[in-house]
């Protein structure tokens, strides 16, 4: 299982003077516990619009959840552990 660096497919639109300019990020997240099967995952920091997050991915989706949930600290240190080769 690899840990890898990608952009969650939620878009959040913020006006400027010149034209509309569009983020690629998280601008909420959810508190719930992802039943299915997580491949991957990747953090991402607070850049307003874009809420500190942890994403996962899972079976052809991103998911933004709550990066201080318990369920969330769990899986990621569950993550990366099997993403490091044995020596």
């Amino acid at each position: 299982m690899c840990v890898r660096v990608c952009v969650c497919h939620l878009f959040h639109n913020v006006p400027s003077a010149d034209a509309e300019k569009i983020f690629t990020c998280c601008t909420t997240v959810s508190r719930k516990e992802i039943q299915t099967p997580i491949t991957a995952f990747w953090l991402q920091k607070w850049n307003p619009p874009c809420v500190k997050a942890v994403i996962f991915e899972t079976e052809g989706q991103h998911i933004c959840s709550h990066w201080s949930e318990p369920w969330v600290q769990k899986k990621v240190v569950e993550l990366h552990s099997t993403d490091r080769p044995s020596v």
